[in-house]
């Protein structure tokens, strides 16, 4: 079994992903390069040879290298090929041992980059080091800043998050048999297999080997092993080509309030190696939960949901919407909260939060479309699968064949919570340059 790394540096980057970083800072409209992570010079871009000077160059790198602990950017006076001075904001990114920088350069106006088109291709060179070569996966390194950034968001909203460990049962007969070519094919499969039955707010990653990673936002122990279970029979369901029939085992806990990351993982690692030693192909739940203790506390009160200026995107329409559906979804809660289930005011609520939630989704999609985001067709695609469950869930309740405190959790965690202000956060940087509303 493997532990969760204090820092995971990843492995180094193939000729063939040099290639795609020099090919993506040639693209920059911006002077760009790559160092390594000795401070060195590999490679600079047409608009970088023209404008920054070498001796410069050898002055400032190894702060570029140091700023790149994370992505980050600094103000920094450029000595040009003229000798004369600019002031650019450098932007660091690291790729494995390689450090790319681009420089939004304040030159001629026919030089000058669409910030848009900026942060697009940043985008793209950050997209290279968080992807698993083999499975085209979140790789480990994403697995760590993730592992932050819900652990964070999980406390403040009160909202369970759960760890799923996936171990392919006697993976090393496959390569021993078949050779590691095909082994390599199981790998892409199961990730492939995984990534069509997650939910569209679950995170799969590869963590290494035969092992994948699952973090399910806004889900207690209770509701992941439903998940772990679904997946665990999806994937046994059909054989692999070549290697035929293989099972997996699944580790699952839910963080524990106050729990460290390391310590979250070892107890979903034990719960794994519980399920391997039983006899395979089954999963296993470490015991306790955050939820547990919120749920003690207060029942539906405890979906109550928490505005921060860190929402914010600076396009006015959307934070609009935004802080509407936080208002209108708390008040839905409170009203829960405050009268019976199935009250005929707690219907009508739920049907104009639905109403406002279909609304915003189209208005988003229109203000992407007009800034040209990348990512809209996957972002559209996201939205009707959360439409979709929402309408099935509302059309239970009115049937008689669920509680309206399901949909609300629903709504609350996965559509407001989580896709809000986790998902659109991907593209608030571009909104911040388009024309507020």
């Amino acid at each position: 079994m493997n532990t969760f790394p204090a820092e995971d540096h990843g492995q180094p980057f193939s000729i063939h992903q040099h290639a795609n970083a020099q090919e993506l800072v040639e693209k920059l409209p911006l002077p760009g390069l790559i160092l390594r992570r000795d401070a060195s010079l590999l490679y600079m871009n047409e608009l970088g040879r023209r404008h920054i000077t070498p001796p410069w160059l050898d002055g400032a790198a190894a702060r570029l290298v140091e700023m790149a602990s994370g992505f980050s950017t600094c103000e920094l006076e450029i000595q040009g090929s003229q000798n004369v001075n600019h002031t650019m904001v450098a932007y660091a990114i690291p790729l494995g041992e390689l450090i790319v920088v681009a420089f939004a350069d304040r030159l001629s106006s026919s030089e000058t980059a669409d910030a848009m088109k900026m942060q697009q291709r940043i985008a793209e060179l950050e997209r290279l080091v968080a992807i698993d070569r083999l499975t085209g996966l979140r790789n480990r390194r994403e697995f760590d800043k993730m592992v932050k950034r819900e652990l964070e968001f999980s406390e403040q909203q009160r909202s369970p998050v759960s760890l799923l460990l996936f171990d392919l049962d006697h993976f090393k007969k496959v390569n021993d048999r078949f050779g590691h070519a095909v082994g390599d094919d199981v790998l892409r499969s199961t990730a492939g297999r995984l990534s069509w039955a997650c939910r569209p707010t679950d995170l799969l990653f590869r963590w290494g080997g035969e092992e994948f990673a699952l973090l399910t936002p806004a889900t207690s122990m209770k509701a992941a092993t439903v998940v772990g279970e679904r997946l665990r029979t999806h994937l046994a369901a059909k054989p692999f080509d070549i290697a035929g029939e293989l099972t997996v085992s699944v580790g699952l806990a839910e963080h524990q309030l106050g729990e460290t990351a390391e310590h979250w993982f070892e107890r979903a690692d034990a719960a794994l190696y519980q399920a391997k030693k039983r006899g395979r192909n089954r999963l296993s739940v470490a015991a306790g939960g955050a939820s547990d203790i919120w749920g003690a506390q207060e029942q539906v009160s405890a979906l109550q949901l928490v505005w921060s200026d860190r929402y914010v995107s600076g396009h006015g329409l959307i934070d609009q919407e935004h802080r509407g559906l936080f208002d209108a979804t708390n008040a839905l809660i409170a009203s829960m909260v405050e009268s019976s289930l199935d009250s005929n005011a707690v219907m009508a609520q739920l049907d104009d939060l639905l109403i406002a939630i279909t609304r915003h989704f189209s208005d988003e999609e229109n203000v992407l479309a007009e800034i040209g985001y990348t990512g809209l067709e996957s972002h559209q695609r996201l939205h009707r699968t959360l439409l979709e469950k929402s309408q099935r869930l509302r059309d239970a309740v009115h049937a008689g064949a669920s509680s309206p405190a399901e949909v609300v959790e629903f709504l609350a965690n996965e559509v407001v919570n989580r896709h809000v202000l986790k998902v659109d956060r991907l593209f608030f940087p571009l909104l911040g340059k388009s024309v507020s509303h």
